[in-house]
């Protein structure tokens, strides 16, 4: 996930050209994406909006952190993404929703309580593992939702998202060890926090887990004779599949969410919409029955690891678009794998194919020569990245 970064600022070359002697200037116009996007002010991370909450107080400040956590989820540091975010999600379940947001409080405010780093804090590194795990509580638990509330079920959601906060730490530990360059946890807190509670569950009377989760992939085979695709819903799938990657299933939240990452970085918008279209279509190939494509249980994955490989862990150029296809394909297979390994203990693969195939390729990426993944605390979107070097500023032309 992202950090704040400073910002690397290429240095002039020179040309020679042909002529009388004179003086010329080089400077190019920076491309329309980085126009947009990459000075961040109001695409891109916004950074005046954390300097302006900054200045009205801590509880504001606080509040800039959630949102960007909330963003964070699919990569995006930019806290109005964390407002369209809590539109989609009250549009999917407001009980969903406010599970979600209490674990976001809750692994923020841990962080703040153990003294973590205040840019990680601020740029949500700390916040969407605790989203996760406080919608997948509310998700995975039978007979909870928008018409039956338990107040009961806030007490595993607060100790288990304060706890997301320490395993994203200690991670973070771990991975600086194994790897040249530094890599991030993504969302692999939020998968041992969530499994270790839906495992332990089976045996809770007070908190029984949904012994068929939501999104559990089935592993029935059926005749591939049998299965019939409808257009209509196959299109849908799409935008279905991005919203599960928050745990929504409505079509209208997956419209709102692929807004969302627009509003801060056209480069991962489009990756997301090839990811869950990549997802679909692969599904199909795979002669995957039609209700879990339609429900997006295929499509969730891929968007993430196309958005991750696709220009916001490396730099993008014709390579690393070749990689994300490849780390969108291996998601795919992956989740089939993982679905149907974990099926025996009921346990659903979550974003875990997605999250293991963006670190194996950051790994990967440090035997690249060209493309070295990118140090997390400078990122921030590609469109930063897509800036052209300024060529050099004074050139003496000779005959």
């Amino acid at each position: 996930m992202l950090a704040p970064s400073s910002r690397v600022h290429p240095q002039p070359s020179a040309s020679k050209m042909r002529g009388n002697s004179r003086t010329q200037s080089l400077d190019k116009q920076p491309n329309l994406l980085w126009r947009i996007y990459g000075r961040g002010y109001t695409f891109g991370i916004m950074p005046q909006v954390t300097a302006w909450a900054k200045s009205k107080g801590s509880f504001v400040y606080f509040l800039d952190a959630l949102l960007r956590g909330l963003g964070q989820v699919i990569f995006i540091n930019n806290p109005f993404t964390g407002v369209l975010v809590i539109v989609a999600a009250i549009v999917n379940s407001y009980y969903h929703c406010l599970m979600g947001l209490l674990g976001l409080v809750c692994s923020t405010g841990m962080a703040h309580l153990l003294g973590f780093d205040e840019g990680a804090i601020q740029a949500g590194i700390f916040g969407y593992n605790g989203y996760l795990v406080g919608t997948a509580l509310a998700l995975f638990s039978p007979g909870w939702g928008d018409n039956n509330w338990s107040p009961t079920m806030i007490i595993p959601v607060v100790v288990c998202s304060a706890l997301s906060s320490i395993v994203a730490s200690a991670l973070a530990h771990l991975f600086t060890r194994i790897s040249d360059t530094p890599i991030p946890v993504f969302t692999l807190p939020f998968h041992v926090i969530t499994w270790m509670w839906l495992l332990g569950a089976q045996q809770y009377a007070s908190f029984p887990a949904n012994p068929s989760p939501a999104l559990a992939v089935p592993v029935t085979v059926t005749d591939r004779a049998l299965i019939s695709y409808d257009r209509a819903e196959i299109v849908k799938s799409v935008f279905v599949g991005i919203a599960q990657v928050f745990f929504m299933e409505r079509f209208e939240s997956g419209v709102i969410l692929i807004m969302a990452v627009f509003a801060a970085s056209f480069v991962s918008f489009t990756a997301a919409l090839l990811g869950a279209i990549l997802g679909t279509l692969m599904a199909m190939g795979l002669g995957i029955a039609p209700a879990p494509i339609y429900q997006g249980l295929w499509g969730y994955n891929p968007v993430l690891a196309a958005i991750a490989i696709g220009g916001m862990f490396f730099h993008l150029n014709r390579r690393t678009t070749a990689l994300a296809t490849l780390a969108a394909l291996l998601s795919i297979l992956l989740t089939g794998a993982v679905g149907s390994f974990l099926k025996p203990v009921g346990l659903p693969p979550l974003t875990f194919p997605a999250a293991i195939t963006a670190v194996m390729f950051c790994l990967m990426g440090n035997n690249l020569p060209k493309d070295k993944p990118l140090i997390p605390a400078t990122v921030t979107v590609p469109e930063d990245r897509l800036k052209p070097a300024p060529a050099a500023h004074t050139v003496v032309l000779v005959v």
